[in-house]
């Protein structure tokens, strides 16, 4: 059972989503908007947070944003479809992941249970050491460690950076990756690819020169540096 914290000004929402994530075995707390999430979160405990993009006193993007200074816990955004803007933005502050309005209770249920299983590390086996040239991953926090320094990853990146360490030889096409990190079908959407990307590369390349952890193959996709 995880303890969910569901932000959604629209209280008719609030309960559909409450009763189906209740159904299946967890504790929900809810939060009207982006002031009372921060609140809440800065005085409990979540496993994850269902977060409305669309909300009065204070969006979603915002409370977004301030979360992610002190905070890394797994962010799912809820956005409208023709807000693809929005769910960039969102995507680059560190969601990691996202449904678009209107959407289906059983969809909603299958996201939170892969973000919940991402993020619980419950399969039970040790984890590897897992490193990129100089660039050591920390499976328990979620981050990465450079020359002593510590790294804050969101969920997302982290795994992606995990797949690209587990396999040094190996070049991932985006689909591949979206499949293995996000779970999902591959839409041939590469903007959740291409912002992902781009964020891990800002917290983890060095600040000149080309990416050295990351490498672009051309007309292929990715792989860890060498």
């Amino acid at each position: 059972m995880a303890k969910i914290l569901l932000t959604e000004d629209d209280w008719e929402i609030r309960e559909l989503v409450s009763e189906a994530l209740e159904a299946e075995g967890h504790e929900v707390d809810e939060a009207e908007n982006g002031r009372v999430c921060l609140y809440k979160m800065h005085n409990n405990r979540y496993d994850l947070l269902i977060l409305d993009i669309m909300m009065p006193q204070l969006d979603g993007l915002r409370t977004l944003k301030s979360l992610r200074e002190t905070s890394q816990i797994p962010v799912i955004m809820l956005t409208a479809k023709d807000k693809d803007s929005d769910l960039a933005l969102a995507l680059e502050l560190g969601a990691d992941d996202y449904i678009k309005k209107p959407f289906s209770m059983m969809e909603l249920v299958a996201r939170v249970k892969a973000n919940l299983r991402r993020g619980s590390g419950s399969d039970g086996e040790p984890a590897k050491d897992l490193a990129i040239l100089d660039l050591k991953l920390i499976p328990q926090r979620f981050a990465a460690e450079r020359d002593g320094q510590e790294i804050s990853l969101t969920l997302k990146e982290f795994r992606l950076l995990e797949t690209l360490a587990s396999y040094p030889d190996r070049i991932f096409t985006k689909e591949q990756l979206y499949r293995i990190v996000w779970e999902d079908e591959w839409l041939k959407d590469e903007n959740v690819i291409n912002v992902t990307i781009s964020r891990l590369r800002e917290k983890v390349e060095p600040d000149e020169g080309p990416p050295k952890y990351i490498i672009t193959v051309w007309g292929i996709g990715y792989r860890a540096g060498k």
